[in-house]
Parts: C-alpha cells; sequence; structure tokens
C-alpha cells in the first residue's frame, strides 16, 4: 500500500488521503477466479470421477464371469450322444456308475433316460485310461468333469462317444449304494444290425436281448449268439467277465437272456456282460 500524501486545506487541517493502488485494479479479478474455480473444478471432478469408475468396473466383471462358467460345462448323456455338444468341448456330467472300473474306464448310465422306452441315448463310456483308478464301482452316482471325446475307428465307419477323465479328484462321488436299473430289453434285430446309425442310439446302454442261442466262440475268449434262421450274430463280450463255456456245445444252448453294455471298439459292436447274472440260460 502506498500513501499519497496530498495537501488539503478544509477549514485550516491538512487531510491524509490513503490509496491502494493494486487493490483497485485486480480485486474484481480476484473475486470471479476464485469463485469460478474452486465451484467448478471440485464439483465436477470429484462426482464424475468418483461414480463412473466405481460402479462400472464392479458390476461388470463380478456377475458376467460367475454365471458364464458354470452353465456352459453342465450336459447330459443325451446332449453328447444326440450331437448336442461339440467335440472336444469341457463338460461336467452326472449318472450313475452300472459296471466295474475295467482297465481304461467304466459305463455311466442316466436313469431318467434309461427309463424312457428302450433307453436311447441314456449311456457313455468314461475313458480313464491307465494312467487314472477312477475308484468307483455299480450303484455310486457321480459327477466328473473331463472332455467329450469322438474317437473313430480304424476298422470300421464307427465312432466312440466318450467323455475323457485327466484326473481322479475330477470324478466326485455323490451317494453310495443306488439301485441298479434294470436292463432295457432291446429287439434281437436291431443289436444284430450291422448298420451303425441303427446301434448308435444304444452306445453305452445298459440292454438285454431275448431267446438266443449260443453260436459259436470268437476270438480272445469272445463268443457269438444268435437267433435261428436269422441270419445274423451278436459278439459278447470279456471286458468284465469270461463265461465259463466248457460245456456248451455250438448251437446247443438255449439263453433266455444275455443283457449288458453295448461298446464300440475295434470296428464292432460288442455286448459286454457285467457279470454272470447277466447270462441266463433257459
Amino acid at each position: 500500500m502506498k500513501l499519497l500524501y496530498v495537501p488539503l486545506l478544509m477549514s485550516g487541517c491538512i487531510l491524509l488521503k490513503g490509496v491502494d493502488e493494486e487493490q483497485e485494479e485486480n480485486e474484481p479479478s480476484e473475486e470471479a477466479d476464485t469463485d469460478t474455480d474452486t465451484d467448478t473444478d471440485t464439483d465436477t471432478d470429484t462426482d464424475t470421477d468418483t461414480d463412473t469408475d466405481t460402479d462400472t468396473d464392479t458390476d461388470t466383471d463380478t456377475d458376467t464371469d460367475t454365471d458364464t462358467d458354470t452353465d456352459d460345462l453342465e450336459v447330459s448323456i443325451a446332449d453328447i450322444q444326440m450331437g448336442n455338444v461339440p467335440v472336444g468341448s469341457d463338460v461336467i456330467v452326472s449318472g450313475l456308475v452300472v459296471s466295474p472300473e475295467a482297465s481304461r474306464g467304466f459305463f455311466l448310465l442316466d436313469e431318467a433316460t434309461h427309463a424312457d422306452d428302450q433307453g436311447e441315448y441314456a449311456g457313455i463310456w468314461v475313458a480313464t485310461g491307465t494312467s487314472v483308478t477312477a475308484g468307483v464301482i455299480p450303484g455310486d452316482s457321480i459327477e466328473i468333469e473331463g472332455q467329450f471325446q469322438e474317437l473313430s475307428s480304424s476298422n470300421g465307419s464307427g465312432s466312440l462317444s466318450n467323455v475323457k477323465v485327466f484326473n481322479q479328484e475330477d470324478i466326485t462321488i455323490l451317494s453310495s449304494n443306488n439301485s441298479l436299473p434294470t436292463p432295457n430289453v432291446v429287439d434281437y434285430d436291431i443289436i444284430s444290425s450291422t448298420d451303425d446309425a441303427i446301434l448308435e442310439p444304444f452306445e453305452g446302454s445298459l440292454i438285454s436281448v431275448e431267446f438266443t442261442t449260443y453260436d459259436s466262440d470268437g476270438p480272445n475268449d469272445t463268443w457269438y449268439i444268435t437267433q435261428m434262421h436269422s441270419g445274423t450274430r451278436i459278439h459278447i463280450g470279456t471286458m468284465f467277465i469270461s463265461i465259463d463255456r466248457s460245456n456248451w456245445q455250438e448251437g446247443s444252448i438255449d439263453l433266455d437272456r444275455v443283457s449288458g453294455l453295448l461298446h464300440y471298439a475295434q470296428g464292432q459292436w460288442t455286448l459286454h456282460p457285467r457279470d454272470g447274472n447277466d447270462v441266463e440260460e433257459r
């Protein structure tokens, strides 16, 4: 502040007048700047940044990731067998174990689908290979996580649908000691067919064929059954059990029923009994 001394003669008195030059020039501008900057900057920056970033990032990421993963993996055995699942897909499948564990896997059955008509598309082979021991027995209700595979045969036109399990930890036993369903009776003409399209709906299914006759032995302790005058045969395998046929004569042993699980391998469809009770002599 500068003091200007201006002599004023008023009634014999000298008055001093103080003038603040800087204040007169700058005060209006400072008031405008202060009000505008403070109000505008503070309100706009704080509200916009905080609300937008927090809400958008948190809601979108959490909801999308959690919901999608579970829905995509869960499928039914029928979904796989009917071709509704792309080959190579990771899947979660539930079902009832209906066979002993063989050297490379076991059979899993969807009970609801098995109960419909002849049980088409009800079963599937669970492939464990030689590196995984499943630790399951018939009557276990389980959930498995694996990969859907379709293996083509080098000896035929058909292929084997299966769910490949890579680790024992991917098999969860939900309950045990459940009752096993009765095999579905399927016409002999269907199971003796050489048409893959006719047989594929029964791949992995638990079925029975009635009123047949022991026809002859096959390779590696397998054997064949037939119906009189049919001109066709059904191949019976030994994946789970070898039936004692030491006293059987070809064409002379009548069988009321042969049950088992239908499997495709080495270019041939084969019915595999699970134990002695699956082969009933007349």
